[in-house]
């Protein structure tokens, strides 16, 4: 009953006033029956402030503040039972008399200090973590009303949470990337050169709709991660402003309907005009369906256009024929990649004509 008391007392802290005063006198009556003598305490730093503990009796000895520091609390329990018993076992003989005399003076203190560990056990038993270290003791026998040092069991919390919440954010930014940076079904990516080492497929293809900050970021003269189709004007400027390499850019004429070899089903593609700034196009994409070879879906992937429905407009004269057969319902537009940015009613921008005039005159 004894190795209970010490077990307790040891693995108490100091969670509040009132209990530290019963704790010691826990452990000392721990210390008298066990050990036959007065437990000496004292203080051992060692990283964090440790307990070492020192007795009279020779065969508890002392253990090392090293060794001591290393071992779980119920290690340590193990350990001074390991050495009483051993030490109770050797001096039977020479210590029968003394041991009968000691322990019935003690009962009724060993009682009292069971009764006190007891009713703050079930304040030990709501601690779901505690430290490898118990708390410290003054040179005087008491309890060091100090605040034990959590970091370590903290940081390993601290460290689960943030791995938890990096695992979060990426499926968010990896869902995100999907819906709107890849062309659905397939291994086409539009504008989505961030993070595409770690986000795209290995076999992406990539497509820039124009050359603006907002649209090519991620983009650098280090890029290698496969082909990029754009129009012939957003290719020199990716090229001698942001140093791509010539072997990835792939330039498309406007209007005409392309096959890509690399995609992932089978897929055509034609650039149309955005009517936006140099070089801008939209993405009109034609993608077999793998189930049937002879049915196509087409999505129109918009990136930034300035839509004009005056047709004698620069954009209406460019891309009526294409659009035609969607606008008349012969086809069917089964998806559209469009930025609403200022799709608002709050926003009122003036015509590009208007503009035009006001700017050149």
């Amino acid at each position: 009953m004894s190795f209970k008391i010490l077990e307790y007392a040891l693995k108490l802290r100091p969670i509040c006033e009132r209990n530290m005063a019963d704790t010691d006198r826990c452990l000392r009556s721990a210390g008298k029956v066990v050990c036959g003598s007065e437990v000496k305490r004292s203080v051992k730093p060692f990283g964090d402030v440790r307990m070492g503990i020192e007795s009279k009796h020779p065969c508890f000895g002392y253990l090392s503040k090293r060794y001591y520091a290393s071992m779980s609390v119920a290690t340590r329990c193990a350990q001074v039972s390991q050495i009483c018993t051993t030490s109770t076992t050797t001096s039977t003989s020479t210590t029968a008399s003394t041991s009968t005399t000691t322990t019935t003076k003690t009962s009724t203190t060993l009682e009292s200090a069971l009764t006190s560990t007891m009713a703050i056990k079930a304040t030990i038993e709501q601690v779901q973590m505690l430290p490898s270290s118990p708390a410290p003791l003054d040179t005087d026998g008491g309890l060091v009303a100090s605040s034990f040092s959590y970091s370590s069991s903290n940081t390993t919390t601290k460290k689960k949470e943030e791995k938890v919440k990096k695992r979060s954010v990426t499926a968010k930014k990896q869902q995100w990337y999907n819906q709107y940076k890849m062309i659905q079904g397939t291994n086409i990516i539009v504008d989505g050169f961030t993070n595409c080492s770690k986000l795209a497929p290995k076999n992406a293809i990539y497509f820039l709709s124009h050359f603006h900050s907002d649209h090519y970021a991620g983009l650098n003269k280090g890029f290698n991660q496969g082909l990029i189709y754009a129009s012939a004007t957003t290719c020199r400027l990716a090229e001698r402003i942001l140093g791509v390499s010539r072997k990835y850019l792939m330039p498309l004429p406007p209007f005409e309907r392309h096959k890509l070899e690399e995609s992932t089903p089978r897929t055509w593609v034609t650039l149309l005009e955005a009517n936006h700034c140099p070089g801008a196009v939209m993405f009109l994409f034609e993608v077999e369906v793998e189930q049937d070879s002879q049915r196509r879906e087409y999505y129109l992937h918009c990136g930034d256009f300035r839509c004009d429905f005056d047709p004698c407009s620069w954009f209406q004269q460019c891309n009526s024929l294409l659009l035609r057969p969607f606008s008349s319902r012969q086809m069917t537009l089964h998806r559209i990649y469009l930025d609403t940015t200022y799709c608002l009613k709050q926003v009122n921008l003036p015509k590009q004509s208007d503009s035009i005039r006001y700017v050149s005159g």
